[in-house]
C-alpha cells in the first residue's frame, strides 16, 4: 500500500508540472503569473488561469478595463482552452511540511503561457485590440508625500519601499520596462508638481529610457492616496495625464502605468 500511494503521488507531480519549463521561456506577453493554493487543487488551478488570463488581456490590449468587457469575460470563463502550458513552483520548496493541513494548503506559484495562435485570433475575433509592439523603457520619476516628508522615490530609498516594489510588479505584469532613479535623484519633488514634458524627456534619456511618466502621488485622509501624473511616451509622442484619488497606491500606481502603457502604443509605429 506505501508504495502504491507513492506511486500515486509520483504521478500527481508530474502532472501537476507537465508544462515545466515550457511556460517559462515562452512570449512574455503571453505568460503570467498568479499565486495558488494547493498542488493538485483543480478548481484553484483554474482561478489561477483566469486571474493570469486577465493580466494577460490589460497587457496585450493596453485596457485596464478589457477583463471587466463582455469580451473579456466570455474568454476569462474559458480561460483554460487558451493555455499552452503551466508550471508550479513551491513557494516554501526546501521548507519541511509540519502538519497534513500544510500538504493541502501549501501555496504555489503558478506560471501559465497562453497559446498565442488561439488568445490572439480569439481576442481580434471578440473585437479587442492586440498590441504585440515592444514596449518602450519608462522611467518614472515619482514624487511622495506621506505627511511626514516629501521625497523622490529612488531605486534604493528606504522611504517609499512599497511604492517601489508595487512599479516593479506593474513592470512585470504589463511587460513594461522601467527604470527607476538612482541616488541622487536628478529631479526635485517641487518639479514633479507640474512637470515639463520636454524636461522630462531630458531626464529619461540620461536614463537610458524611452518614454517617462512622473508625478505626485500624497497621502490624505483615511489612508488613501491620490496620484497626479504627466506620461511621455517617446520622442514626438503626445503627453498625456490623469489624476486618481481616494484609492490605495497600488491601484493609483496601475492606473497611470496603464495609461502610460496605452500612450505608448498609440505612438507606436
Amino acid at each position: 500500500m506505501k508504495f502504491v500511494a507513492l506511486l500515486v503521488a509520483a504521478v500527481l507531480s508530474w502532472a501537476a508540472a507537465s508544462g515545466a519549463g515550457a511556460a517559462e521561456g515562452g512570449d512574455p506577453l503571453y505568460t503570467s503569473q498568479a499565486v495558488i493554493t494547493g498542488q493538485d487543487n483543480i478548481p484553484e488551478r483554474e482561478r489561477g488561469f483566469r486571474e493570469t488570463l486577465a493580466d494577460v488581456l490589460v497587457r496585450l490590449s493596453a485596457d485596464p478595463g478589457a477583463p471587466e468587457s463582455p469580451a473579456g469575460k466570455a474568454l476569462i470563463a474559458e480561460a483554460g482552452r487558451y493555455v499552452a502550458a503551466f508550471d508550479l513552483l513551491d513557494r516554501k520548496k526546501g521548507i519541511q511540511i509540519s502538519d497534513e493541513q500544510g500538504t493541502r494548503d501549501r501555496a504555489y506559484i503558478l506560471t501559465v503561457r497562453f497559446d498565442r495562435d488561439a488568445l490572439k485570433p480569439a481576442m481580434e475575433a471578440a473585437g479587442m485590440p492586440v498590441w504585440e509592439g515592444a514596449r518602450p523603457t519608462t522611467a518614472v520619476f515619482l514624487g511622495i508625500d506621506d505627511t511626514v516628508r516629501r521625497y523622490v522615490l529612488s531605486e534604493t530609498s528606504r522611504r517609499g519601499y512599497g511604492q517601489r516594489e508595487t512599479l516593479q510588479s506593474l513592470s512585470g505584469r504589463l511587460s513594461m520596462p522601467i527604470v527607476i532613479p538612482p541616488e541622487p535623484v536628478p529631479v526635485a519633488f517641487d518639479a514633479l508638481v507640474d512637470p515639463d514634458p520636454a524636461a522630462l524627456g531630458t531626464l529619461a534619456a540620461g536614463l537610458g529610457a524611452d518614454a517617462s511618466l512622473a508625478g505626485t502621488l500624497a497621502l490624505g485622509e483615511g489612508g488613501y492616496w491620490t496620484l497626479r501624473w504627466v506620461g511621455v511616451p517617446g520622442p514626438g509622442g503626445t503627453p498625456v495625464e490623469g489624476r486618481v484619488e481616494g484609492v490605495t497606491f497600488d491601484v493609483a500606481l496601475r492606473d497611470a502605468m496603464v495609461s502610460a502603457m496605452r500612450a505608448a502604443r498609440q505612438a507606436a509605429p
